[in-house]
């Protein structure tokens, strides 16, 4: 499906090549794509490094309450 609406405004620019509202969808939907993939990969990583985080945080507790 992404395929084929990228093609979709591919095709678009070549037919209507100055056409601010085919420029304007297409920033969007790049900059929309781009953005989930950076929510999916950071939530994919701070949900996965949660208990070395937790473990990292209390080595750090403990070491400063034997202090």
């Amino acid at each position: 499906m992404a395929i084929w609406v990228f093609t979709f405004f591919l095709i678009l620019g070549q037919l209507l090549p100055n056409n601010a509202l085919v420029t304007t969808l297409y920033t969007g939907i790049v900059y929309g794509v781009v953005g989930a993939l950076s929510l999916g990969i950071g939530l994919a990583i701070g949900l996965g490094g949660k208990e070395t985080a937790a473990k990292i945080i209390s080595d750090l507790h403990r070491k400063i309450e034997e202090r």
